[in-house]
């Protein structure tokens, strides 16, 4: 997306929603509580978020690895998480 989650929304997202058939994650992520670029990664359970200077256009990109996944579902959840979305 071209607009920064809520730290919140997206905690939210892994505590809550993500789907068990999700092996892996990876991306970029813009916070509107950051200034600072954040590196995420998921591994089973188990995840980290590191943090950067951007040194790009600031956005969220992220990718997830799993099997049998509901796409639309997923893109609709990761919606929901944009600091502006409604709850």
């Amino acid at each position: 997306t071209s607009e920064p989650f809520s730290l919140r929304k997206f905690q939210y997202f892994l505590d809550n929603q993500i789907s068990k058939k999700v092996f892996r994650a990876k991306g970029i992520l813009w916070f509107e509580e950051s200034e600072r670029k954040h590196i995420f990664h998921l591994s089973g359970k188990r995840f980290s978020l590191n943090d950067d200077d951007w040194n790009t256009k600031k956005s969220n990109k992220i990718v997830l690895i799993g099997k049998d996944l509901d796409h639309q579902t997923i893109k609709n959840q990761l919606s929901l998480c944009r600091f502006n979305s409604k709850d």
